[in-house]
């Protein structure tokens, strides 16, 4: 894992969402036989790396079975417990496991475990999380509350 400096948690971005998006940059930047397209997503991919202070290691591919930490930001407020409570839930059925911190920007979540189960915790923990959510909304609407 890398170390950013820029706080990407600040804009709403986890590490690993910032790293991805520069991986694809680079690849269009590679695969355009457009001298300009490939200057322009070069440039945007070289701005990111510079921002967030990615290394070269995060930048690395990864196979589909290799360990690693990815972090979500959770936020603050009153459902902070819930949401990592979803999402240990998930990590533990999908072999991972979920950890968290809190610092002055909330509360963030570190799963680890290999990539391809990690990447589908992720998944199924937004996907999930905004299930519930709706759910809430709909049952808020229905009480005097």
């Amino acid at each position: 894992m890398s170390h950013t400096g820029h706080s990407a948690e600040s804009r709403g971005l986890s590490l690993h969402e910032v790293t991805r998006r520069v991986q694809k940059l680079i690849a269009v930047a590679e695969r355009t036989t457009h001298p300009d397209e490939s200057d322009a997503f070069s440039r945007k991919a070289a701005e990111l790396i510079a921002r967030y202070r990615l290394s070269a290691e995060a930048l690395r591919p990864r196979q589909p079975d290799e360990y690693v930490i990815h972090e979500l930001v959770l936020g603050r407020g009153a459902y902070v417990r819930a949401r990592f409570s979803l999402l240990s839930g998930v990590a533990d059925a999908m072999g991972c496991l979920a950890t968290f911190l809190t610092g002055p920007s909330g509360t963030t979540a570190q799963i680890s475990g290999p990539l391809r189960e990690v990447e589908a915790v992720e998944v199924l923990y937004h996907s999930l999380h905004q299930q519930m959510a709706t759910q809430v909304s709909k049952q808020r609407r229905t009480t005097s509350a």
